[in-house]
């Protein structure tokens, strides 16, 4: 399913040239894990500032010789966590990760 929603998207984004903010509505685990480390990643980041993805980065897709839909997903959390605040986003995470833990709690997997 991962692979189909990752064809889909790059696809998507190939036909209209632009992202699409419905890329974050249904997350795999894949999603949500990639997220995940993203956010670790940004909270270790110190005083390095993020050259990319960032909310203001979207033209920079245009650059690539085919999307990377991992890059679509990341520019698109980026935009959201501008508008709408990175406490929220991280929030939403910490959510999908119990849902997920609760489901699969047999199962040694991380989210």
């Amino acid at each position: 399913m991962a692979v189909q929603k990752e064809a889909a998207w790059t696809a998507a984004f190939l036909d209209e040239g632009r992202l699409n903010r419905r890329i974050l509505k249904r997350l795999t685990k894949e999603d949500i894990r990639t997220l995940v480390e993203f956010e670790d990643e940004y909270r270790r980041r110190g005083n390095f500032r993020l050259i990319f993805p960032t909310a203001d980065t979207a033209f920079m897709q245009s650059y690539f010789v085919q999307p990377v839909y991992a890059n679509l997903m990341l520019q698109q959390w980026q935009i959201e966590q501008e508008a709408c605040g990175r406490e929220d986003g991280i929030s939403r995470l910490e959510s999908l990760c119990r849902q997920w833990f609760l489901r699969n709690r047999e199962s040694d997997e991380e989210c």
